[in-house]
């Protein structure tokens, strides 16, 4: 049951819910500038997740000054986007199929 109640604590952690909130409000009144950045964000996640779990598995444990915690969560999170992305990319190939679009 940990992994539940690190992700309650992680869910309920002041910075989620302050990241949850702008990005409603971003949502809410079209501000382009979120937009872009979670395009980007979500473009460049296979790099991010590539940095981020080097950065946990390896760096982190040989050094005092990187937390480890924190490059976990990241990883974790960078990783997600990546999954989501190549699923978006199997799910839009495969729709494209369907409708015999193959060019």
């Amino acid at each position: 049951m940990r992994g539940i109640d690190s992700l309650r604590e992680f869910a309920t952690h002041p910075f989620s819910l302050f990241a949850a909130i702008l990005t409603a409000i971003a949502q809410l009144f079209q501000v382009p500038f979120v937009d872009a950045a979670f395009g980007v964000l979500v473009s460049q996640s296979g790099t991010l997740f590539t940095i981020t779990s080097v950065a946990a598995g390896t760096f982190a444990p040989q050094v005092s000054w990187l937390p480890v915690e924190h490059l976990q969560v990241a990883a974790l999170i960078t990783g997600a986007l990546y999954l989501l992305s190549k699923i978006k990319v199997v799910y839009m190939g495969f729709r494209k199929r369907l409708r015999g679009d193959d060019s």
